[in-house]
């Protein structure tokens, strides 16, 4: 199973009620948005100067996008 950016990190189910009616799960912060905000959280809580929270946002999308890249590699078994 591949990882997407695109997909949703906390899924819900859809469901469906009595009457038939079908209700989706909200599904919130993209993959990508979250793995993205981690590693945001981790660069200002490292260094929380005005240099690194300047260059941080965009270090941090670059980090998701590499941590989704290695995600998606075969496992070695």
């Amino acid at each position: 199973m591949s990882t997407r950016p695109d997909d949703a990190a906390f899924t819900t189910p859809t469901t469906i009620d009595g009457n038939g009616n079908v209700h989706y799960g909200n599904e919130g912060l993209t993959k990508r948005e979250y793995f993205a905000a981690l590693a945001l959280q981790a660069f200002i809580s490292l260094s929380p100067d005005a240099a690194t929270v300047n260059m941080a946002p965009a270090a941090a999308v670059l980090i998701a996008d590499q941590l989704i890249a290695e995600l998606n590699k075969p496992a070695n078994t």
